[in-house]
């Protein structure tokens, strides 16, 4: 049996290690690869968010952030921001019996998902997204019941109850790509975004909270896009604690799918 020298096995694992770090090295800079497109589907995106933050500091974000959305996201003027506002009323009175403006049971506000999320889209059909993710910029506009009874809704779902801290949302999802769309000299100006319209489909009724003032809840939406037509999310947002209780980790996942079958 032929016996390997000390010398000889330790050369044997220095060009193994050579070749496993090499190996994790081409890894890491390999292209990533298009996202994949289910059969009899029109687009398929994946989107998550977990981030961390210090629980003290973990809450909503001000309504100029909202407000900020609207105009420097979005890049709508006042008549636009307006007309979207308008369309969320309406939309919550058609599908969920409320005027949200006008019921003092009804807390109606702007919004943007905590930028500490660090809500990311992970996959999106025939798009090459790297392992960090493109950013998700998530805003719009909630009606909350603040109602202490709860609230029996009208509409299409006319007769159902509801209780407080249920909330309904009207909004859009900006993905900053990084890819550009816009060049000034060797400077990109403007990165390609892709916009989606969502609404929620279904009362968002919290499941907690389990967290003090950060509340679990199921995602359930109709989803717009003028690339890819009608589709629907699902997902839920179900934070958790850690480092005893001292900070917030978000976790979000959330599928979208866009169809001939509005996204189903």
């Amino acid at each position: 049996m032929k016996k390997f020298s000390h010398k000889k096995i330790t050369l044997v694992i220095a060009a193994l290690a050579f070749s496993i770090n090499t190996v994790q090295a081409d890894s890491t800079k390999a292209e990533p690869k298009k996202g994949i497109l289910p059969d009899n589907f029109k687009s398929m995106m994946v989107f998550m968010a977990n981030g961390s933050i210090p629980l003290n500091e973990a809450g909503p974000e001000p309504e100029d952030v909202a407000w900020d959305f609207q105009y420097n996201i979005m890049h709508r003027t006042d008549a636009e921001v307006e007309e979207v506002r308008q369309k969320a009323l309406q939309f919550f009175e058609e599908q969920f019996g409320i005027d949200a403006e006008n019921d003092p049971r009804i807390w109606f506000h702007p919004y943007r998902v905590e930028r500490a999320s660090h809500y990311r889209a992970y996959v999106i059909s025939g798009e090459k997204i790297p392992s960090s993710g493109w950013e998700v910029r998530d805003g719009g506009w909630e009606a909350r019941v603040i109602d202490p009874n709860g609230l029996v809704l009208g509409g299409h779902l006319a007769g159902h109850y509801v209780p407080p801290g249920t909330f309904f949302v009207d909004g859009n999802y900006n993905v900053l790509t990084d890819q550009c769309e816009k060049n000034q000299g060797k400077h990109c100006e403007k990165k390609r975004e892709i916009i989606l319209s969502y609404r929620a489909k279904e009362p968002m009724i919290p499941a907690g909270p389990a967290i003090p003032g950060i509340i679990t809840f199921p995602i359930m939406c109709e989803l717009g896009s003028e690339t890819f037509g009608v589709g629907v999310s699902g997902g839920f947002s179900q934070p958790v604690l850690t480092d005893d209780g001292q900070t917030l980790q978000y976790n979000v996942r959330n599928v979208l799918t866009f169809s001939d079958k509005n996204g189903n």
